[in-house]
């Protein structure tokens, strides 16, 4: 598919200095690219957004207790050792 866009002098600029550096073959590789950080960056914001409820849901539920770390890793080498 086709599609057509109108850039700003300075992204054109942009886009002619990526494609002169070698890296790109065509404008079309350099928009390409471009967009697919731009989905990567939504796709993270999203999972931030994920986060950031099961977060507040977490602390909402009023089940939780500081963690003891030191408690923790005993545990973990008490299991391990015990281990056939």
């Amino acid at each position: 598919m086709d599609i057509h866009v109108t850039l700003t002098d300075d992204l054109a600029e942009f886009v002619k200095s990526k494609m002169e550096s070698g890296h790109y073959r065509s404008s079309s590789e350099v928009v390409e690219d471009a967009l697919r950080l731009l989905e990567k960056q939504d796709h993270a914001a999203d999972d931030l957004t994920r986060l950031k409820k099961a977060w507040d849901e977490g602390v909402e539920s009023g089940d939780y207790r500081p963690l003891d770390l030191k408690a923790i890793k005993a545990e973990g080498r008490s299991r391990r050792a015990n281990k056939p």
